[in-house]
């Protein structure tokens, strides 16, 4: 059983790198939760295979009491609109870290949105519309940015 559960991890271990993309940018976001905060972001992703993607973002919010949010998130290449055009639902988890004063609060929640792909020679452009649910948070963020 062992060495069956070993095979298989290495199997899929190879699939993965023998497909894997693997791209890092910058970006800002707007969260719009009735009270409007403006974020730099750092973002990573790596292409699973050609229609799965995992992304990972840290977000560090520029409005005092909301410190920063990381997110991981699942995309699925559901349409190629045109050459270079993609559009990607994408479902995941936020954490946020907020704090006021000597108070400070933690939150998980889901996100759930759209990745919109501009692909170009030598990096790629985002637009990321994806609303944060479960959490004192609950609202819509948009994302833009370019990846290399």
């Amino acid at each position: 059983m062992k060495k069956t559960i070993v095979t298989l991890a290495f199997a899929i271990l190879l699939s993965i790198s023998g497909y894997s993309q693997i791209q890092f940018g910058a970006g800002a976001s707007l969260a719009l939760d009735g009270d409007s905060a403006l974020g730099l972001q750092a973002k990573g992703l790596i292409g699973i295979n050609e229609k799965w993607s995992g992304a990972s973002e840290f977000t560090f919010w520029l409005k005092d009491g909301l410190d920063f949010t990381f997110n991981a998130n699942a995309m699925y290449n559901l349409l190629d609109i045109g050459e270079g055009f993609d559009l990607r639902p994408i479902a995941g988890l936020n954490f946020t870290r907020s704090s006021f004063g000597d108070a400070s609060n933690t939150d998980l929640g889901l996100n759930l949105g759209a990745n919109i792909f501009l692909r170009f020679d030598k990096y790629d452009i985002y637009l990321e519309p994806k609303f944060q649910l479960i959490g004192d948070f609950d609202g819509l963020v948009l994302s833009a940015g370019i990846l290399f």
